[in-house]
């Protein structure tokens, strides 16, 4: 657990000069490892079929699993795989 850490991110788009105004879309989970240069981080979870879907990761008290919880857009509502 203290090797590294999960985060969101989302690829840039088209624009880059901070006036994007579309909704988050296409986020990815990645695994970065401290230490190590962002270009290593391992993907560990996208949707492409599906690009409004958004996900965090949880890693259990035991360090054995991670739990992915998934949510469309901004609601309330979660599945968990």
């Amino acid at each position: 657990r203290d090797d590294g850490f999960f985060y969101n991110r989302y690829l840039p788009e088209s624009k880059s000069d901070g006036t994007e105004t579309e909704a988050n879309r296409n986020q990815k989970l990645f695994y970065h490892k401290m230490g190590t240069s962002q270009q290593d981080d391992i993907l560990v979870w996208e949707c492409p079929e599906d690009p409004e879907l958004m996900a965090s990761g949880e890693v259990t008290d035991d360090d054995r699993y991670l739990l992915l919880f998934s949510r469309q857009g901004c609601r309330q509502e979660r599945l968990v795989w």
